[in-house]
């Protein structure tokens, strides 16, 4: 019986990891944007004596992207920064305690971050406020925020699940190492 939960959870593991090697990658990317902005930025102003116009609120709003879209691969696979200096000293009874709670108070947190972050997108776009220099509009930045908090609470929600019938997190793995562990499982059965 539990062999058959833990092949839907691989399962659904495989369904579910294409979709955060995208969120990785979309979070790498600003990254690389902000680097080449700011090197950008610095070399016309050394030799030309002018910054580039916007570069700062482009790496603002770009940061954020980096930010959000990094949340839910953090959340999924549980590699918030954390420490366990006293819990690590526990059984692992009362370790998967805490695991748990960890994981509860989590997504609580992220679905209460989401539902403000939408008001505040709602009250951003009324209000028509846009930033300084690009008029760049801060409503789609934080309906992102919402939109990424949202699934990260979701995350959350699937890392319990998770650990409640495979009896470990999810592990941060690339899609081919999923596949090979899926491949293993097969040729044992």
């Amino acid at each position: 019986m539990k062999r058959k939960k833990e092949e839907r959870m691989d399962t659904l593991d495989r369904i579910v990891s294409p979709v955060f090697t995208v969120l990785t990658v979309i979070s790498i990317l600003p990254v690389i944007f902000i680097l080449l902005n700011t090197t950008a930025n610095v070399i016309t102003r050394a030799f030309f004596k002018y910054s580039i116009f916007g570069s700062v609120t482009l790496s603002q709003v770009t940061l954020s992207l980096c930010v959000m879209c990094a949340m839910p691969v953090v959340t999924m696979y549980n590699t918030h920064i954390k420490v366990d200096l006293v819990v690590a000293r526990f059984p692992a009874e009362v370790q998967k305690i805490f695991d748990y709670f960890g994981l509860v108070f989590c997504a609580a947190v992220q679905a209460l971050l989401c539902w403000y972050s939408f008001v505040k997108a709602g009250k951003i776009m009324e209000q028509g406020t846009m930033t300084d220099s690009l008029n760049i509009p801060y409503w789609p930045v934080y309906g992102l925020i919402a939109v990424m908090f949202g699934a990260a609470a979701l995350c959350a929600v699937y890392n319990i699940v998770h650990y409640a019938v495979a009896g470990t997190l999810v592990e941060p793995m690339t899609f081919s190492e999923l596949r090979a562990r899926l491949k293993a499982r097969k040729n044992e059965a």
